[in-house]
Formats: C-alpha cells, sequence, structure tokens
C-alpha cells in the first residue's frame, strides 16, 4: 500500500468516526438537559456544549443553540455570559463566512460593556468585542478599521497589564499589516 492510500483511508475513517463520537455526546448532552430543563444555568452550560459540540460539522445547529443560550443570558441579565456567547457566535459566523453577522455580534459586545459595572471586565468586554471586529474587518478588506480596532484593543490589554492578550492584538494588528501588502 502507498502512502496517499494510507492517507484517503486516514481521512475517510476520521471523516466517519468524528460525528459518531460528536452524537454520543450530543446525546449524552441533550438527555441531561431534559432532566435539568428547570434549571436556566445548566441549561444555559448544555446548550453552549451542544453548540460547541455541532461547531465542526453543522455550523447553522451550533449558532442555533449558542442563541438559545444568549436568550437565557440576556434574560437573566448576565452580562458577562451574553459577552462570551457573542464572540462564540461571531466567531462561528465567520465560520460559516457571514461577515457581517459576525461584525453585529463584535459590535454588540463592545455597547454590552455600557451595562457592566465592573471597572475590570468592563475593559476585557470591550477588548474581546474589538478583537472580533478586528478580526472581522480583516477578512472584510477594510484593513484601517481592523488596525483601529486591534489598537483600542491593545491599550485596553495594556491598561489590564494581559500580556496573553497583548500578545494576540500584536499579532492581529501584525497580520493586519500583512494582509494590507498583500493587496497592494
Amino acid at each position: 500500500m502507498n502512502y496517499r492510500t494510507i492517507f484517503i483511508l486516514y481521512i475517510f475513517c476520521f471523516y466517519f468516526y468524528t460525528p459518531a463520537q460528536n452524537r454520543k455526546v450530543i446525546d449524552s448532552l441533550i438527555k441531561v438537559m431534559d432532566k435539568h430543563n428547570e434549571d436556566d444555568t445548566i441549561k444555559s452550560k448544555l446548550l453552549m456544549k451542544l453548540s460547541v459540540e455541532y461547531e465542526n460539522f453543522d455550523v447553522q445547529k451550533s449558532i442555533n443553540y449558542a442563541y438559545q443560550a444568549l436568550h437565557i443570558s440576556k434574560k437573566h441579565n448576565n452580562y458577562l455570559k451574553v459577552g462570551q456567547i457573542l464572540t462564540n457566535i461571531g466567531n462561528l459566523y465567520v465560520s460559516a463566512g457571514n461577515y457581517q453577522k459576525a461584525l453585529e455580534c463584535g459590535i454588540e459586545r463592545v455597547k454590552l460593556s455600557d451595562k457592566i459595572s465592573d471597572v475590570k471586565q468592563k475593559k476585557e468586554n470591550t477588548s474581546y468585542g474589538l478583537s472580533l471586529m478586528s478580526n472581522v474587518y480583516n477578512y472584510l478588506g477594510d484593513y484601517d478599521k481592523a488596525l483601529d480596532c486591534s489598537k483600542k484593543s491593545l491599550q485596553l490589554e495594556q491598561e489590564l497589564l494581559h500580556q496573553e492578550h497583548i500578545a494576540y492584538a500584536l499579532l492581529s494588528m501584525g497580520n493586519t499589516f500583512v494582509y494590507r501588502a498583500q493587496q497592494a
């Protein structure tokens, strides 16, 4: 057997094995959710876990589960969780190629920061929304807006002393410069 045949067999097995594994996890999550249907906190967490399980093979279903979790978090004014879910949904829309919807998620997350009283959490929430927006603007080819969002995110992360997020903002800015140069 040559390497090409082995590679094709590997891909074939992986393709059919992964959804089967996910199906078992999904079935288990649905059973647990049925048992805890009255507890919104647990239900929201399970919906997000379902969203994650679906993200690699059914993005629309993943988005639908995330929106259900978003609705619950909004109902309880859990703004931190709403922000996290908005970023997840935004990233799913990026995966699906729906950049306008992804951008709306980033903008909504930044606006949501006005409802957060804790200064640190407000800055984190704003920075994460700006980071998502920068990523989307890069996909849209609007490099000036991408850089603007990355710079604002970088400033917030420097104030928060989040080294990993500072590095991510700098990487995002670097990517924007590369993309811009490739378009020239």
